[in-house]
């Protein structure tokens, strides 16, 4: 919370509750529609300033296009290295006081490995880089292994995590949205998100082909897309993702409150 740091080249400002946002109150405004945006350093905005990030992209778009009626508010719950079990306990923890009438999920690929950190596996409860589980994990007993990384796998698994935060919102009154990062990775990425097909109520919003007709019109390159010396999205991306988020979610949640 209340951070005002310089992190990888940029401003980095949170506001009480830890975000990277402005501050606003607990209480939702009568006429205002709340998104929640769950995610990693993507969603952060890594190397990116406040102003450019895809979630500020989006929400700047998304009043342009509704004059005020209703007033949509983002709030930013990206962590960097957070993986989709983490961003929903995170939401769950922190978000959902916040009262949001839509969950926008975006993930990446590495959400289906192990987390950067996780408890040892000798189980004293200690933390331990993903690396050195590996290392202690190879070197445990056979017998012990099985057992134990299927139990971590179940834990940590995305789908098991978008099936509890589909859960929090029937009873909450918030959509699920799931987004993909719209590498050439995406089409696999959802394929192994079963869970998707299984509960009609997570909607998927599909960036990538639309993203890759963008990038054609506009004549832009690989390198325009990322950071210079960073594989992160640059703001040129940042503001593709944005404005096409922006085009779904005009639609989808304009069948009830947008319109």
């Amino acid at each position: 919370p209340n951070l005002n740091v310089r992190f990888q080249g940029v401003l980095v400002e949170t506001n009480v509750y830890g975000m990277r946002d402005g501050q606003f109150s607990v209480e939702k405004d009568a006429g205002v529609l709340r998104i929640a945006l769950l995610g990693d350093s993507f969603a952060f905005g890594w190397g990116v300033e406040e102003k450019a990030c895809f979630e500020t992209v989006l929400e700047r778009e998304l009043n342009s296009r509704t004059q005020g009626s209703p007033q949509v508010e983002l709030f930013n719950l990206g962590v960097p290295g957070y993986s989709t079990f983490q961003q929903v306990a995170h939401f769950e923890e922190v978000g959902l006081q916040f009262k949001p009438d839509a969950v926008l999920v975006f993930v990446v690929d590495n959400d289906f490995g192990l987390p950067f950190f996780l408890r040892s596996f000798g189980g004293e409860g200690a933390l331990t880089a993903a690396t050195s589980y590996e290392a202690e994990y190879n070197r445990a007993p056979s017998a012990e292994r099985g057992e134990h990384r299927n139990n971590l796998l179940h834990r940590i698994d995305p789908n098991r995590a978008l099936g509890k935060l589909a859960e929090l919102g029937r009873f909450n009154g918030f959509t699920v949205y799931v987004t993909v990062n719209p590498n050439p990775k995406a089409r696999q990425v959802l394929k192994n998100l079963w869970v998707l097909r299984e509960r009609g109520d997570i909607k998927v919003l599909r960036l990538r082909k639309r993203l890759l007709k963008e990038i054609a019109s506009r004549g832009l390159t690989g390198k325009d897309l990322v950071l210079p010396n960073d594989p992160h999205p640059s703001p040129v991306k940042h503001r593709l993702l944005g404005t096409l988020l922006a085009d779904d979610l005009q639609r989808e949640l304009g069948r009830a409150k947008l319109s």
